[in-house]
């Protein structure tokens, strides 16, 4: 199971992930695209550094606009807006694919189809595929309007084999995730799940990837998910009691957790943050595999 990072847009995190500690990074084209170069240093120093690349398409800026109508998204607490029309956004972000297409390794549609219909969404798909983009084209399914049978055509129609499920929504019930998974499985074809990135999903449910941005807790809210001896655990870096907390052989100094220089703060907690997230990724492919459950 892959752990996708988020935030890498960010430069803020460009000193973590230069590392080459960070395995697979999820960036967001919605924060590219404000950047005066639409992203392309940030996108420079994110290649140069992991060995996976997802772009995410930024869908629930609009989501976020017509949560009073029930459309909820995991990170709906950042309210964020797009002044756009979908069909601008849409021609915006092809426009940038195809710009930056050597420089990511998969981008997500912008799914939208409880917004603008799912027949929209699959013009767009086609527009994809017309621009020669479609290879490395993550589709998505939202099962409220894909039924069952078109996901079934979906996963036999994706060029890069590699697909995705939304995540959990508030007030509403847990989708069938191993149904949906199982025929993607079967099929070889590769299965994300949107901010999944918690224990009780990585437990039940076979993705091939999932995303989340909690690995920035412990760095931005004083709380966040360290190795702590040989066990993962989380940190309340609020109470310096902590400190027999270190990296599995690559100890950091305590001092720089509790540094009054927020950069030097900053990189030693998402440090140990990052490190904790690698055994974490570990952990659940091989509890995976020895279920017998092994993407390719």
């Amino acid at each position: 199971m892959k752990l996708f990072l988020a935030g890498f847009e960010n430069e803020t995190w460009h000193p973590i992930i230069k590392t080459k500690r960070v395995e697979n990074a999820f960036v967001s084209y919605y924060y590219m695209r404000e950047q005066k170069d639409l992203g392309r240093s940030a996108m420079e120093v994110v290649r140069d550094s992991v060995k996976t690349i997802i772009v995410d398409s930024g869908a629930h800026s609009f989501f976020s606009e017509r949560y009073d109508e029930g459309l909820s998204v995991s990170n709906l607490r950042k309210r964020t807006k797009t002044k756009q029309t979908p069909d601008e956004y849409m021609e915006g972000y092809l426009k940038w694919a195809k710009a930056f297409y050597p420089m990511f390794d998969y981008f997500v549609e912008l799914d939208i189809g409880e917004i603008v219909t799912q027949k929209r969404v699959l013009e767009w798909r086609e527009q994809i595929k017309a621009e020669g983009l479609y290879g490395k084209c993550i589709t998505v399914n939202h099962p409220a309007v894909v039924p069952f049978e078109d996901w079934l055509a979906t996963i036999k129609d994706s060029q890069s084999k590699y697909v995705a499920i939304e995540g959990e929504r508030q007030n509403r019930e847990r989708l069938p995730y191993n149904k949906l998974i199982e025929p993607c499985y079967k099929a070889g074809v590769r299965v994300h799940g949107f901010a999944m990135l918690k224990k009780d999903v990585l437990e039940k449910y076979p993705f091939y990837s999932v995303d989340s941005t909690s690995w920035m807790g412990g760095i931005l809210y004083g709380r966040g998910m360290a190795i702590n001896g040989k066990r993962n655990s989380f940190v309340n870096y609020n109470e310096k009691s902590h400190q027999s907390v270190s990296l599995a052989k690559h100890p950091i100094d305590v001092n720089e957790l509790y540094s009054l220089n927020k950069k030097t703060q900053y990189f030693a907690r998402g440090m140990l943050s990052v490190e904790a997230y690698r055994k974490m990724q570990k952990h659940y492919t091989a509890l995976w595999e020895l279920r017998g459950i092994k993407w390719v």
